[in-house]
């Protein structure tokens, strides 16, 4: 066991137990809230420490809790959530993601003056596009580090920045907290309605006078989109993205991620992703988003930034071909060499056999987004 804190004496409090084994829940001392430097409760503990997350439980001093009842393994709850979490969340749309997934986590490992050494000489100001931004605080950070900014002083010269997501209520709060309003819109679209999607960026790029973004993010989205929309889903969405901007940075979460997004869904009681069984696009997915940008959405791998705390690459790409007026911003020029050509991808053709599933892995390992 490792970093306890007494409870206060008298008081049911909420605590989380976090240990290295099941049988070492069975024998934790009395009254003690048992903490791991995984959770976001409790981010001090070396990240040598090797401790998981049992649930959460209603404790008091003095005793532990009962079966049946406050004692049930839970999804974890944060103060002011709109329900459990991580679970609670198939889209990706976590009501409290940066708590769990700090920003400084990638925008740590992107060199300073990155903006200006991949854009010398380019007209300013530069257009972003973010997708899948949640309320916004990896956004701000992206935007804050790549123009070199500390304060709220920017007037929009140098990058403007779109950010969407599926989440209204996400993208609410992220426009009330913006330091930079002038300089990063935020928008709530579905990427994959094209329909809507088309429209929206369409009206966007013509205030600039432009038919592309100069870069784009993709921050822990490929999962979301693969596993609600499927293999094709993911090629469309890979292709969209390098249709509409010359320079992209990508975040894959890896196959582990799928696992225990599936997982989490089951717990709830909830139906289980549509695609998930039968996606042959699967393994090492940094690997697999990088062929399929490289050899058929005309990309080329720049730089590999190296992996977060959370195992997660982030690959930098660019366009080889010059993003010509009128170019067409639904993606769909890349789409049809795209789809049916899994095996030339070296993309399994057998979908996944069943998984094995214990009822604690979930709980007992680090979350997953």
């Amino acid at each position: 066991m490792l970093g306890a804190v007494p409870l206060q004496p008298g008081r049911a409090q909420t605590g989380v137990f976090y240990t290295k084994s099941l049988k070492s829940l069975l024998f934790a001392p009395k009254g003690l809230w048992l903490r791991c430097w995984r959770c976001p409760l409790s981010p001090s503990l070396p990240p040598s420490s090797d401790y998981f997350c049992l649930g959460t439980f209603l404790l008091s001093c003095g005793s532990r809790p009962a079966r049946g009842s406050s004692g049930k393994m839970a999804a974890p709850m944060s103060r002011g959530s709109r329900g459990p979490e991580p679970g609670a969340a198939p889209y990706g749309n976590f009501p409290n993601y940066s708590r769990f997934h700090p920003p400084e986590g990638r925008v740590s490992l992107l060199p300073q003056g990155l903006l200006r050494s991949l854009f010398p000489a380019a007209t300013r100001p530069l257009l972003g596009l973010d997708v899948g931004c949640n309320s916004g605080e990896l956004s701000v950070a992206l935007y804050q580090h790549l123009v070199g900014l500390q304060q709220s002083d920017s007037s929009g010269k140098e990058l403007n920045l779109l950010c969407c997501d599926i989440d209204p209520e996400l993208i609410r709060r992220a426009q009330q907290s913006s330091p930079f309003p002038a300089s990063i819109s935020f928008a709530s679209l579905d990427i994959m309605d094209s329909g809507a999607r088309e429209a929206f960026l369409s009206s966007y790029l013509e205030r600039f006078g432009r038919s592309s973004f100069d870069i784009g993010f993709c921050m822990s989205v490929t999962m979301w989109i693969h596993l609600n929309h499927g293999d094709r889903g993911l090629l469309e969405f890979l292709a969209l993205l390098a249709s509409l901007c010359t320079f992209l940075l990508v975040e894959p979460q890896p196959w582990k991620c799928y696992r225990a997004a599936a997982r989490r869904l089951r717990r709830l009681g909830r139906a289980d992703f549509e695609h998930f069984r039968s996606l042959r696009i699967n393994g090492d997915m940094a690997e697999s988003v990088t062929r399929i940008l490289t050899q058929e959405c005309a990309m080329e791998l720049v730089c590999s930034f190296g992996s977060t705390s959370w195992d997660r690459s982030l690959l930098l790409f660019r366009s080889t071909s010059a993003h010509a007026e009128g170019s067409d911003r639904a993606g769909a020029s890349h789409i049809p060499g795209l789809l049916g050509k899994e095996a030339e991808l070296g993309i399994p053709e057998s979908p996944l056999g069943p998984e094995l599933d214990f009822p604690w892995e979930s709980e007992a390992r680090s979350v997953c987004d």
